[in-house]
């Protein structure tokens, strides 16, 4: 008989170790639990933030394409600026010589008209 006791204390406190090693299991389960969804939270705060970066970076694009644009469009204005200059230097250049000309030419015309 007290074989039979002893053996029902062993059953007794393995039965008891089993109880507590199940609680420890779920109060594991239950902290991996708020881990895990901490980490979830914390992915998904993160997926945002990558979303928002990649519409800054698309708008950042647009906005270099449009400065490009422009760029060119400032570069040939000034090319076009230089070539009007040298065109009205030439002009200037050769405005007394067209006058000079058209002077002789109306003289010339007037002359042989008898004026």
């Amino acid at each position: 008989m007290a074989e039979l006791c002893l053996f029902l204390a062993k059953v007794g406190q393995c039965v008891s170790q089993a109880f507590s090693d199940m609680e420890a299991l779920i109060k594991a389960r239950k902290t991996l639990r708020g881990e895990l969804r901490v980490k979830r939270e914390e992915a998904k705060t993160t997926a945002e933030e990558i979303e928002k970066l990649e519409a800054k970076v698309a708008d950042t694009v647009v906005v270099m394409e449009e400065r490009n644009q422009l760029l060119t469009e400032v570069q040939d204005l000034k090319a076009e600026r230089d070539r009007l200059t040298v065109e009205k230097k030439r002009s200037n250049e050769d405005l007394p010589r067209l006058l000079e000309e058209s002077n002789d030419a109306c003289y010339n015309e007037a002359g042989e008209q008898g004026y």
